[in-house]
């Protein structure tokens, strides 16, 4: 048991501001898990969604009978700054982030004060949701909530996506 000044002590240079993350595990058991990424549901696809020929999401096989399949993935804010990256199943939160909340199955960051760029749900056994994202990558915009996916391109144009299904695809998306 530590003492109240042990645990003052080490609250000035918490763990997670040293190495630069907080971390965690998903419970994913069972089936190959799904991606419901705002208005695109990928189910059976090892790559989810690729962004400029790099898996932006990808579902390994389990790596022995009885283990969990393996989930890997990458946010960035509006920035392009990554704020949560996910590999093998095991998160790491970015320590720049504004604002990370854990709260039983979600994970909300935001940017800054009353600015959420990501709501990210996990449903054991096998269900990842992107709930609400607001994310820059390689040139490109995603917005995201339940309802809908934007993709806004360098050149202007803006494609939405929603009640869409890509199922037993390699790639469910490509952009």
């Amino acid at each position: 048991m530590w003492s109240k000044a042990r645990v003052k002590l080490a609250m000035r240079s918490p763990k997670c501001l040293q190495q630069g993350y907080s971390r965690e595990f998903f419970d994913i058991v069972d089936n190959h898990p799904y991606l419901q990424f705002g208005g695109m549901l990928l189910t059976n696809c090892p790559t989810p969604i690729q962004v400029g020929g790099h898996p932006l999401f990808s579902i390994k096989p389990p790596e022995f009978e009885g283990k969990p399949f393996r989930f890997s993935g990458l946010f960035t804010d509006s920035d392009g700054h990554v704020t949560l990256s996910i590999e093998d199943n095991e998160w790491k939160a970015a320590t720049r982030s504004w604002d990370v909340e854990v709260k039983g199955n979600s994970i909300t960051i935001r940017e800054r004060a009353r600015k959420i760029h990501l709501i990210l749900k996990v449903n054991p056994p096998n269900e990842i949701i992107v709930d609400r994202l607001d994310m820059a990558l390689a040139g490109l915009r995603f917005e995201a909530n339940g309802d809908f996916l934007r993709v806004h391109f360098p050149n202007g144009g803006v494609n939405e996506y929603t009640s869409c299904i890509s199922d037993n695809c390699m790639v469910g998306m490509s952009f």
